[in-house]
């Protein structure tokens, strides 16, 4: 399933227009999900996906660059979905995929303004238009829920978008108690 969500969003985004000129490396600017209990900061240039035009009830924001690099718009997205009761974080990012997922990629602990999470990264998962996409997720478990952040960047952009990345993923914050699930 994750699989699926992850080719949805990707569609969708490689899909959004250009709005502005994207020059030299943004400031970035405080985002609050307050649906989710989430702050992070994210590029500033970088605009907003209405959740209402991906096809997926698990897609609950994203950002895009305004201009494409080899026709794939850099971004953020994030897809906050049920956690059965005792699955690990690793058990559900990878699922029963593990084996395939680690072939292409890497992962590693991380701990983020003190909440334990997983980092993956590939660049051999996904392509758009033919090009290699860089993969850079974060996956943490807050009450019931999984949370997946997910940059995405065409590979050959890869040094210059992992430390923005890696700065924005720095930023992620979760409210001291999760919300209720409902939300």
């Amino acid at each position: 399933m994750r699989r699926q969500l992850l080719l949805v969003v990707v569609a969708a985004i490689a899909a959004v227009p250009p709005a502005a000129a994207f020059a030299g490396k943004p400031a970035l600017r405080e985002l609050s999900l307050d649906t989710y209990g989430i702050t992070l900061r994210v590029p500033a240039s970088w605009i907003a996906i209405p959740p209402s035009s991906v096809k997926t009830t698990k897609f609950a924001y994203a950002v895009a660059a305004p201009t494409p690099t080899s026709g794939f718009y850099s971004n953020l997205n994030l897809i906050v979905a049920p956690v059965a009761k005792g699955e690990t974080v690793r058990e559900w990012l990878l699922g029963s995929s593990a084996v395939q997922y680690l072939a292409v990629g890497t992962l590693k602990q991380v701990t983020i303004n003190g909440t334990p999470g997983l980092e993956y990264q590939t660049t051999k998962l996904e392509k758009s238009g033919g090009h290699p996409l860089l993969t850079l997720e974060y996956a943490f478990l807050r009450g019931a829920r999984g949370y997946l952040f997910t940059y995405s960047a065409t590979a050959s952009s890869r040094a210059a978008v992992t430390p923005l990345f890696q700065a924005s993923a720095a930023t992620i914050r979760f409210a001291a108690a999760p919300p209720p699930t409902s939300a």
